[in-house]
This record gives structure tokens, sequence and C-alpha cells, in this order.
């Protein structure tokens, strides 16, 4: 028993070898039966107190791995996070911004106390209406748990972004823990210009900036299509240059590129944001002006003659006269159609050169065009033949 009372203090230190070596059963003379028992199951306590101890510091250096894992684990999927080349942003359902990735932060010149605690909405233009829209129905989870869009976000200063986004609902396994709407978004800017920039050059003129033909024939179908609904009048105006082969065959092309840039540009500041000016030939132009009215007809027909008046063009000290020779018809009058429209327009423009140049003329169904035409080209023979 004194042995016992002499060992306990090295059970209680996690000396269990040495509270062993005290508890020798060969070491009891007295009481052999009682002592032998009590030092063996004293013997095993240690023993199993020993094994606890160990499955203890081995648990312990499990957990520590662990948890070093786990952290590892974190800051690498923290570091990815943030070095994407995404913009990755988490909202709440009510759609305030809880966190935005630093790549994406860098990638908009901004900082996270700028964003973070914001509406995403107010990042998004207010003309986008199907993004709002299904943002809105994610939010309130009417919708699929994830949504598709393409458009713009607007920063508070600088020019807009482009971005492709995901939005997806994230639905917590913990009861406890609230929905999340994850959003990623890669900046598309670049593919956006290259692509504007190939729709311009499909339907535009390379050399005065204008709508090219293709575009002119799509917009006066469009144009008409509006007439037609609200009952309202369209004229289109065909120009034709008085003289220009004379200037290009002269003078050369350049000369005659430099003339058009300048005329385009008189034309511009004569017609309203509304019209729609077109180069469809190497010096025809045509002008489409909707919700037309007879006194707004004659006036905008007045406005390029007088402008060319003003040109002065002058080359190797020889001046040359720059006029228009303006035909216009008028919807639904004088055609119902794009094809009506350009034939008797071009009608009406040839009539106006071969009677003088630099006026207008507005289609007549009553006035005999062929046969005025037929006439003149009967008397153009018969002068060329004379000439002979």
């Amino acid at each position: 028993m004194s042995q016992l009372s002499q060992a306990l203090p090295l059970l209680v230190q996690h000396k269990y070898d040495a509270f062993k070596g005290k508890l020798s059963p060969s070491n009891s003379t007295f009481f052999a039966d009682e002592i032998t028992t009590l030092t063996e199951s004293a013997i095993h306590v240690a023993q199993q107190l020993n094994k606890l101890e160990l499955d203890a510091r081995q648990n312990t250096q499990l957990l520590i791995q662990n948890a070093s894992a786990l952290t590892r684990q974190h800051n690498f999927m923290e570091q990815l996070i943030d070095t994407a080349p995404i913009i990755i942003i988490t909202q709440s359902v009510q759609g305030v911004i809880l966190s935005i990735n630093k790549e994406a932060l860098h990638g908009l010149k901004n900082t996270a106390e700028h964003i973070i605690g914001r509406p995403f909405e107010t990042f998004i233009p207010k003309d986008e209406v199907e993004h709002l829209s299904k943002l809105s129905q994610l939010q309130g989870m009417n919708t699929q748990a994830e949504i598709n869009y393409s458009g713009q976000l607007n920063m508070d200063y600088g020019k807009p972004l482009f971005i492709s986004w995901i939005h997806s609902l994230l639905f917590a396994n913990d009861p406890e823990q609230e929905t999340i709407i994850l959003s990623l978004g890669i900046d598309i800017t670049e593919q956006h210009i290259a692509d504007e920039q190939l729709v311009w050059i499909a339907t535009h003129d390379q050399l005065t900036g204008l709508s090219n033909r293709r575009h002119f024939q799509q917009e006066l179908d469009s144009m008409l299509a509006i007439a037609n609904r609200f009952n309202n009048q369209l004229a289109l105006f065909y120009l034709d240059l008085d003289q220009f082969k004379v200037i290009n065959d002269t003078h050369g092309h350049q000369a005659g590129d430099d003339l058009l840039h300048r005329i385009t540009s008189l034309l511009k500041k004569e017609i309203r944001e509304t019209d729609l000016l077109s180069r469809v030939g190497g010096d025809e132009f045509t002008l489409i002006l909707p919700a037309a009215t007879e006194e707004g007809v004659h006036n905008l027909a007045n406005k390029p003659l007088q402008s060319l008046k003003e040109i002065n063009y002058t080359i190797a000290g020889q001046v040359h006269s720059i006029s228009f020779s303006i035909g216009i018809a008028i919807y639904p009058q004088h055609g119902k159609d794009q094809k009506q429209l350009l034939a008797h327009a071009d009608l009406a423009m040839y009539h106006a050169k071969q009677t003088g140049r630099a006026r207008y003329h507005i289609f007549s169904p009553d006035f005999e065009y062929q046969a005025v035409l037929t006439e003149q080209l009967r008397w153009k023979k018969l002068l060329k033949m004379l000439s002979n």
C-alpha cells in the first residue's frame, strides 16, 4: 500500500513506466492475493491511460494535420478565386454585393469598399430591361437557378465594359445560412468592339462614313413599316452629283474623293438625326425623310442645292460648279414599297437632270416620264447622226 501511495503521483505526472516499476508484483511480500490484484489493476489502469494518452496525441496530431491541410486548401481556393481572370461576385438574394475577387477589382480599376454593400443593379444600365428583369426573377427565386446575359457594366467613371454574365443561385446545406447569388462575368469588351466594327464596315460606306446601299435598303423597309403603322408620309430623295464623272476623269479619283468628303460634311449639317443619308453609288446619294410634310420636303430639297453653291471647287486653276439633280418620291402616294419608290425617285431625278440640273423634281403620277425620255433619246440620237 505504501508503494501504491508512492506510485500514484507518477500516474498524475503521466510517468506510466515508472509507475509500473514501483508496483511490480515481485516487490509485494504481504497480503499477496489482495496486493497482487490491486497492483495488477493499477498497472492495467496505467497501461490504459498510457494508451489513451498516445491515442490522444495521435488524434491531436491528426487534427493539426487536417487543420493545416484545410487551411492550405482554403488559402489555395482563396488565391484561385482572387487571381481567376474573371469577375466573381456574390450577392444576397436582395441583390446586395457581398464580395468581389481581387482580379475583378484590378480589371474594374476599383476598390472593394466602393463596390461591396451596394446593390448590383446600380452598375447595370437602366435600359437593359431584360437583364434587370431576369435578375429580379432570380432574386425572387421565380425562375430557373441560373441565367445568362451579355451586357454593359457601368462604373462611376471610365467607359462602360461589356460583360458576359452567368448568375446562379447557391443554396446552403445549413438551414441557418442564407441562399446567395453567384455572378461570374467574362470581360468581352474587345470582342464587342470588334463585332461593332464589323457591323459598321458591313453597313457603311468606307469613304464617306455614310450608310451604304445595303443598310439603306434595310432601313427603308423598316421606316416604311413604321410609316404604314402610324399612317405617316415618308419622302425618299435620290440625289445625283452633276458632272462628277468629268472631275474624276480630268483630275483623278483622289480629287473626286476629296469632293465627296466635302459634300458629305455639308449634307450632314442640313439633316435631322431622324433622317437617313446614304451613299448608294459613286456619285449617288439617298435621303430618307420620315414623317414628311409637303413644306418639309420642299425645305429639305432646297438645302443641299444651296449648300453646294458654297463650294468653290477649283483644281489646277479650273473652276467646277458643283450641284445636285434631285428626284423625290413620297410614300404612299408614289409607291407602297421600296421598289416602287426607288423607281419613281430615280425617274424624277433623271427628269431634273435632263431639264437643267441643279434642281429637284417631285414625282408626279400624271407626268409621262417614259414618253419624255424616249423623245429625248430620239433627239439625242438624231443630233449625234447630224454631227457626224
